[in-house]
């Protein structure tokens, strides 16, 4: 555990914010699709003019961190392949990585703010 890790709550937040999004597992099918997808063209698009934004993967949308989160390489390089699959176009700049929240594990994908607007995940913003 690295000292960023150790203050990710307090750095991020342990609330969600238009920069800051909580997923309990990384499936990803979510109510409109993919809600992993659907996070990272968000961020990427960066509506609130902050310069991206992060999303933890193992948290519950209150805050609290979940068990059994899978932060294995295999894991991360499938989150990965979400920039390179063709349904993000342009093709965002992110980076996954594990790490602690609370004292648990999470999977922290950090999105950069695209230069090219508008994002676009399966062809909608």
């Amino acid at each position: 555990m690295n000292a960023h890790d150790a203050g990710l709550a307090d750095v991020l937040g342990t609330r969600e914010t238009p920069t800051l999004e909580f997923k309990r597992t990384a499936k990803r099918e979510g109510k409109r699709g993919d809600a992993i997808g659907n996070a990272v063209c968000a961020m990427a698009n960066d509506l609130v003019g902050t310069g991206g934004g992060d999303i933890l993967i193992g948290v519950a949308d209150d805050g609290t961190p979940v068990d059994d989160v899978d932060v294995s390489d295999r894991a991360l390089l499938a989150l990965t392949d979400l920039r390179d699959d063709g349904r993000i176009l342009d093709r965002p700049s992110f980076t996954v990585r594990a790490a602690t929240y609370r004292g648990k594990p999470v999977v922290h994908i950090h999105v950069e703010a695209s230069a090219a607007l508008s994002v676009r995940f399966d062809g909608v913003v």
